[in-house]
C-alpha cells in the first residue's frame, strides 16, 4: 500500500493485493480493485517485490515501476 502512496483508504483493501509465485520462484505482485485502479492512475505498470524471512522476523520491500513509453 505505501508503494501506491496510500494507507487504509477507502477503496482500497489487502485482498486487493495478490503475492503469487512465478515458475522460477520469484514473487509476483499483481493488483485488483481499487489498488489497480491507484496504480493506474499513478502511472505505474509493475510492482517489483522482494520477501525475505527468518525464525522471528519477515520482511517485503516493494517498488512501483512505470514503463517508458
Amino acid at each position: 500500500m505505501k508503494t501506491l502512496g496510500t494507507g487504509f483508504i477507502k477503496g482500497i483493501s489487502w485482498q486487493d493485493i495478490e503475492i503469487l509465485s512465478s515458475q522460477s520462484g520469484q514473487p509476483m505482485v499483481v493488483l485488483h480493485g481499487g489498488a489497480g485502479q491507484r496504480a493506474k492512475s499513478l502511472g505505474i505498470d509493475d510492482v517489483l517485490i522482494t520477501i525475505s524471512h527468518c525464525r522471528e522476523y519477515a520482511t517485503a520491500t516493494a517498488i512501483g515501476i512505470a514503463n517508458p513509453v
